[in-house]
């Protein structure tokens, strides 16, 4: 009979032990709100972002070649400049059916100066503010000359130029 008492006082210690353990969880992890009355009002922004890109078509390029295309990326359109902060990354994708490497540089003055921008085919990210904001780039598409496969004889690849574009964030 013991034994019987003193199992039944463990499992209500036990018992006990893990009510207040939730009740103390519940309490700990529990937030308070508070509500208040007041008034606000929303702007909602005009983002602007343009570019002029056209479609790209890789014709007759073979190894050791390169085509170049310039495009424009901008933050007016019609006098019309956006009223918030943009950024965006540039992406350039293709098929892969050719062995074909892209480069992207920036152009001034009709010269395109510094560095591939591509990292992995994007860019890193890329910030316009809010005053009116223009920037060229050059896309050149080069086929390595010591790829010579006769299996790429046949073969189309497709490239495409991808402008992603968001509100940059002001935190």
């Amino acid at each position: 009979m013991n034994k019987r008492v003193r199992k039944n006082n463990v499992i209500k210690l036990i018992q006990i032990l893990l009510f207040t353990t939730i009740i103390v969880v519940c309490y700990s992890l529990s937030k308070f709100y508070r509500a208040q009355a007041g008034e606000t009002t929303a702007i909602l922004g005009k983002p602007i972002v343009t570019t002029n890109l056209q479609e790209i078509i890789i014709e007759n390029l073979s190894p050791g070649q390169k085509q170049t295309y310039l495009f424009k990326v901008s933050n007016y359109e019609d006098n019309k400049i956006s009223d918030v902060d943009m950024s965006y990354t540039i992406e350039i994708q293709s098929e892969k059916y050719l062995p074909l490497q892209f480069e992207l540089k920036i152009v001034e003055n009709g010269t395109s100066i510094g560095e591939n921008l591509l990292k992995n085919n994007v860019t890193e990210t890329i910030h316009m503010g809010i005053e009116k904001y223009e920037q060229e780039y050059e896309l050149t598409i080069l086929w390595d000359e010591n790829e010579k496969n006769y299996q790429y004889s046949e073969e189309i690849d497709y490239v495409e130029i991808l402008l992603n574009s968001y509100q940059a964030n002001n935190t």
